[in-house]
């Protein structure tokens, strides 16, 4: 045995502290809504992915709307979905706004399909976005879509035929979502892209 560390059991365990460190200093206790306030802010939202039986992607067109008028942003196509409700689960968030969007109730139904991280804008703080797989609507279910004032109108078209009418973020994302359902599995993105 080596008498290395013999007479001091602790020369092993405990190196000696380097004598270039700083002291290390506590930070000040915080009321925790004061906490809160420094902690990044979120928005989180929810959307739908529905086909018809030819596997078409439904999306709904936004109706004018002065608030997003004023910004100067065109009216866009978008999935059924919307912003989390004050104490609302994505889940709950999904079947809500895709009833009030289309008058289908997809309680029960929908799956997670991908969840998209969107970097903050000027206009808005980051977002994250919890899709869902809502399946395929059957043509009874596509013929009875029943859209709430948000939107002027729906159309349901194959992958290809949306690229060119969709902005090529929102392109990335349907496309990677589409993938995803074909595959089975669940996606994290990040500003529609796979991470």
């Amino acid at each position: 045995m080596s008498s290395i560390g013999a007479t001091n059991p602790r020369a092993w365990a405990e190196p000696a502290a380097p004598t270039n460190r700083r002291p290390l200093t506590m930070p000040q206790w915080i009321p925790p809504a004061e906490h809160l306030k420094t902690m990044p802010q979120a928005l989180h939202g929810c959307a739908v992915f529905l086909t018809d039986q030819r596997n078409r992607i439904l999306l709904l067109h936004e109706a004018p709307n002065e608030q997003r008028d004023a910004f100067g942003a065109d009216p866009r196509w978008l999935f059924p979905g919307g912003r989390l409700d004050h104490d609302e689960n994505p889940l709950r968030a999904a079947a809500r706004e895709t009833l009030e969007e289309t008058g289908l109730d997809l309680t029960g139904i929908l799956r997670p399909l991908g969840t998209d991280f969107r970097d903050p804008t000027e206009h808005r703080p980051a977002m994250t976005d919890y899709h869902f797989d809502g399946g395929w609507l059957t043509a009874a279910q596509a013929e009875a879509i029943l859209l709430s004032d948000e939107h002027d109108s729906h159309a349901f078209r194959r992958l290809t035929e949306w690229q060119p009418i969709l902005p090529p973020t929102r392109y990335a994302l349907l496309s990677s979502l589409t993938q995803a359902r074909a595959e089975s599995r669940q996606l994290v993105l990040h500003n529609g892209h796979p991470m």
